[in-house]
């Protein structure tokens, strides 16, 4: 099972700054988003981190200040103690998306806008790019996004970040399935996709079959449950008494979510 944590955030509303949440996080993560507390992409990653704290709380029973993170030779960050727990963060325009399982396991978000086709032909398989340009030129850009976050979600998943080149295997499939395809030993994936709304799509991927478990939370609740980090058990009975419905996939395909 791979459980799904996605959160939107348009910044209508400076929360981080009125509940004072970046107090819960790590002294080098304060102080990153007091250099940059107007650039978008840090006040993402502090809500990633939110997150990312709140459900290792939950599923590790512990308090907030027991949680060490730390970076590998990769750059990968990692929970030290998390007892057999991965997880990733992504996040692109107003979604942020953090993944978590007891294996490998890797996530892209990525928000449809317009890019140059170039950076496919520059970049991914020639027989990735053939596929793009092949399609209609309204499914074009889509499916470019497709192919990019199954390739994203892969090379996370792996953990090696650039070490692994992103031509050096290829994203196959249909509407519904996708494989990869490597002329070295690189590990068999299986994938889900998902169209996200209307302007977004995202790709997990792990190292054997799985089901996702998404749950979406509202900023407000995000806010509720930091302030409770320091204690698990209440935490853990706040996030009961939300009662978030669950949406549930299995299996390898491609779906879609109402946002």
């Amino acid at each position: 099972m791979v459980y799904v944590f996605l959160c939107k955030y348009n910044q209508s509303r400076d929360y981080i700054n009125e509940y004072n949440l970046i107090r819960f996080l790590s002294k080098e993560k304060q102080d990153k988003f007091t250099k940059n507390i107007n650039k978008k992409s840090v006040v993402q990653s502090v809500i990633g981190e939110l997150v990312t704290r709140i459900i290792f709380c939950k599923l590790l029973k512990l308090d907030n200040k027991s949680l060490v993170f730390k970076k590998d030779d990769y750059n990968k960050p990692f929970l030290v103690s998390t007892q057999g727990w991965e997880f990733n963060i992504s996040h692109s325009g107003e979604w942020i998306v953090c993944v978590f399982s007891r294996h490998c396991v890797g996530v892209d978000l990525e928000q449809v806008k317009q890019r140059q086709l170039g950076i496919a032909e520059q970049y991914f398989s020639e027989e990735e790019y053939t596929s793009i340009i092949n399609q209609d030129t309204s499914n074009q850009l889509v499916h470019f996004y497709r192919i990019l976050t199954l390739k994203e979600s892969y090379i996370k998943a792996i953990g090696k970040g650039l070490k692994i080149p992103l031509n050096s295997f290829c994203i196959k499939g249909d509407n519904y399935r996708f494989y990869m395809q490597a002329k070295n030993s690189l590990p068999k994936a299986y994938f889900q996709h998902f169209n996200v709304g209307k302007h977004y799509v995202m790709s997990i991927c792990a190292f054997e079959e799985f089901a996702s478990h998404v749950t979406f939370l509202e900023i407000k609740e995000l806010v509720d449950l930091s302030v409770l980090l320091n204690f698990p058990e209440e935490l853990s009975l706040k996030m009961e008494s939300l009662n978030k419905s669950v949406s549930i996939f299995s299996g390898e395909g491609r779906f879609s979510m109402c946002c």
